[in-house]
């Protein structure tokens, strides 16, 4: 695993993640400040400070919540997991509340409080697009290089077709996809943006965000094969990412879904499921919930790419009352009969099992012997958890 300017990455993600939460930081004390100030703990100035304080801090709140792509970009990248535009409306009603509540408890004049809360608008503003700005570099920088990872590939993909033990194989990527999502309630904002990217005419609310895509592989030539596997192996920041063809930003498919039961039952046609989940705690907890699972799965997978008659009949569908839309998703399949089967890891796939170790002993470990390891431990765990689901039917 080569590193590529491991250090400066790091900074960056680092510097990335304290700038989003700058305005959380400053808050804090400004909110201590203005309460202990309120029960006469501290003076009168230090009390003003604390509420203007507060109010300069959900100013920051605020704008970087209402620059809702500083944080739809990086989060595709860094995985958050929030919607910024409930921030945003809780902000904006605080904000207005405590800028006549400094004009009420403290000595600064309203035209004061407008000055400072225009400048601290101003000062946001501009934080946000440098957070923009840092969250670009990390999507284009990476910890490692992919050559060992490509190497491994291409020694694999040396095996003939005909010697392949799946008639059909499929790697789950992910795209990052523009596109209106018809079972969401669409927004002011999300109105505007339609137009902007002439989408107008769909149902539903403007999205960005990874959307996950079943690849079959055995439909790809050798060199389209390695292209895919390398993408399903991007995770974001610790290896490279890149564009597609129509300029789309691919990577792991694990970031949207780490479990594709859904390429398994809608494109390869199963009535036995497998799944062997990478942490036990993925574990599907019956055929219900796996059918559940992947139905949400094949829905995102496909709205992108529906029409516009397509997403009005399934939004129509979906505001009636019952269960009754999902037969309305387009290529949707049943697990039929039911047939669900687990091998759960029995022990962690990690060499060291403690939070911030995890993924750089487990997920990034390429080491001969780790590898060894878990492939011994995955045919003990089949051999045991197979032969007792078989004896228990």
């Amino acid at each position: 695993k080569k590193r590529t300017g491991t250090l400066r990455v790091e900074i960056i993600a680092a510097a990335l993640y304290a700038g989003m939460a700058l305005p959380l930081i400053l808050l804090a004390p400004c909110v201590v400040l203005s309460v202990l100030g309120l029960v006469r703990v501290v003076s009168q100035p230090l009390l003003e400070a604390g509420v203007l304080g507060t109010m300069l801090s959900v100013c920051g709140v605020m704008i970087i919540t209402y620059h809702a792509r500083t944080f739809e970009f990086a989060g595709s990248v860094l995985a958050f997991s929030f919607n910024p535009h409930v921030y945003f409306r809780i902000s904006l009603v605080v904000f207005v509340v405590l800028t006549w509540v400094n004009a009420a408890l403290t000595s600064y004049s309203m035209k004061t409080v407008l000055i400072w809360g225009g400048s601290a608008l101003l000062f946001w503003s501009l934080w946000s697009l440098l957070l923009l700005w840092l969250s670009k570099r990390v999507r284009s920088s990476s910890l490692y290089e992919n050559d060992e990872v490509k190497s491994t590939i291409s020694s694999r993909l040396n095996v003939p077709r005909s010697e392949w033990r799946a008639d059909q194989v499929f790697a789950t990527v992910a795209r990052e996809r523009i596109f209106v999502h018809p079972l969401l309630p669409t927004e002011p904002y999300s109105e505007r943006a339609k137009q902007i990217y002439r989408l107008q005419d769909h149902p539903g609310r403007f999205s960005t965000a990874w959307v996950p895509e079943y690849v079959n592989l055995t439909n790809l030539d050798q060199d389209g094969q390695l292209i895919t596997l390398l993408d399903t192996s991007a995770i974001p920041i610790a290896f490279p990412i890149r564009k597609d063809e129509r300029q789309r930003w691919t990577c792991d498919g694990g970031v949207v879904d780490n479990l594709p039961i859904a390429a398994a039952l809608n494109l390869g046609e199963c009535d036995v499921l497998i799944v062997i989940p990478l942490n036990a705690n993925e574990v599907p907890e019956s055929e219900e919930a796996a059918q559940i699972r992947a139905d949400n799965m094949w829905l995102f997978s496909v709205i992108p790419d529906l029409p516009i008659d397509e997403k009005e009949a399934l939004r129509d569908a979906y505001q009636e009352p019952g269960e009754g839309w999902v037969e309305k998703i387009p290529g949707r399949k049943t697990l039929n009969p039911p047939r669900l089967l687990c091998v759960r890891p029995s022990k962690p796939l990690c060499t060291i099992d403690f939070p911030g170790f995890r993924f750089r002993t487990g997920t990034l470990n390429f080491s001969e012997q780790a590898i060894s390891t878990w492939i011994r431990q995955g045919e003990e765990d089949a051999v045991a958890q197979l032969s007792l689901s078989s004896s228990g039917d």
